[in-house]
């Protein structure tokens, strides 16, 4: 039986993009509308952001349907940017892997050099996603500010990827920052993945661009 992994595939920045968009939908959809709103199809990576977007408690699904929680309602309908910070904080610990890195590190440093090592040994993380599952806790630790209240932090670059090539160049990573009424979106290209998402945003820009809300 496969493993069931209690840690997302996907930065919470990523996952609540998604969130969002799914908003749009109503409170109650099927998981083909919802591929078909995102301009993809029903596969692993789909499925994969699915479950992602759950660990956070943003979605919830139920056999073939997909429900926005009651927290992703409290980050939309927030009243003030502290108030929206809280209730993605509260996103970030409903994690159950982050929640324990969290308890075991929110008054000291954390051992970056040697996170892998303790994600594979003390958190039965596999091996080969390790690098992804820190690089994720380290971006969202940084967007979410939350490094801040961990002491003396300096949240490193994440680690490259063990199938990255050794000979690639440093600062070869693109990034793009889309601003506009209800849309600030600020993210780094690193795969074909996050290109199609920006994809998507421009497209639902030249869509209906006076009113473009992610």
């Amino acid at each position: 039986m496969p493993r069931k992994l209690d840690y997302p595939l996907t930065t919470i920045e990523k996952a609540l993009l998604s969130a969002n968009i799914a908003y749009g939908l109503g409170n109650t959809f099927t998981k083909e509308k919802f591929a078909l709103k995102l301009n993809k199809k029903i596969s692993g990576y789909f499925n994969t952001l699915v479950a992602s977007i759950t660990k956070f408690d943003l979605l919830k699904t139920k056999k073939n349907q997909i429900i926005i929680t009651d927290l992703m309602k409290n980050i939309r309908l927030s009243y003030s940017e502290e108030e929206k910070k809280k209730y993605l904080q509260e996103s970030f610990l409903k994690v159950p892997l982050y929640k324990k890195l969290w308890q075991n590190y929110e008054t000291k440093k954390i051992p970056t050099e040697i996170l892998e090592k303790i994600l594979v040994k003390e958190y039965d993380v596999p091996s080969t996603i390790a690098t992804k599952v820190k690089n994720n806790f380290l971006a969202d630790l940084k967007f979410l500010n939350l490094h801040t209240s961990l002491g003396p932090q300096n949240i490193p670059s994440p680690t490259p990827e063990k199938n990255q090539k050794n000979h690639e160049p440093p600062n070869t990573t693109y990034s793009v920052h889309i601003t506009g009424p209800n849309l600030n979106l600020e993210m780094e290209i690193k795969t074909p993945d996050d290109l199609k998402i920006v994809e998507m945003v421009l497209e639902k820009i030249r869509l209906n661009p006076s009113s473009t809300q992610i």
